[in-house]
């Protein structure tokens, strides 16, 4: 049996970690949009602000995945996905065929329609991504 987890957040390695206990044999395959490996999203502040490093972010590393037979596709996501022919078609091109399918990409974070807003430079905080932009345009002893 394939599993397809469609995220590589907190939700999707539980999942992946879980299906792994149960079902020894079966094939996982992760499909993330970040070229990382799991990390938490609450700690990204305290990341910013210097509090603690990039590296104590990770909630797993990328041996996790090899040892546990799971299959990391990273910077890609899902475009389409085809329940009929339960395949899903990724913004490279490729299909991913699977048995089962567990949809684990978390939100996406709003930004109201400020005027003026899009002039301004605005950030969102919802990845490492975010949170490097930000690092690298913070002024040093500002608030």
């Amino acid at each position: 049996m394939r599993h397809v987890i469609l995220g590589n957040g907190a939700a999707g390695i539980t999942a992946a970690a879980k299906i792994r206990e149960l079902k020894t044999e079966d094939e996982i395959i992760m499909v993330s949009n970040e070229n990382t490996p799991v990390y938490s999203k609450p700690m990204l502040p305290d990341y910013i602000g210097g509090k603690l490093s990039k590296e104590k972010l990770f909630l797993r590393d990328f041996n996790f995945y090899s040892q546990n037979r799971i299959w990391l596709i990273t910077g890609n996501k899902a475009k389409n996905v085809d329940v009929r022919a339960k395949k899903v078609k990724l913004e490279d091109g490729s299909d991913v065929a699977y048995d089962k399918l567990l949809i684990c990409v978390g939100g996406i974070p709003f930004v109201p329609p400020i005027e003026g807003l899009a002039e301004a430079e605005c950030f969102m905080l919802n990845s490492i991504e975010d949170a490097d932009r930000i690092r690298e345009r913070a002024m040093p002893d500002k608030k």
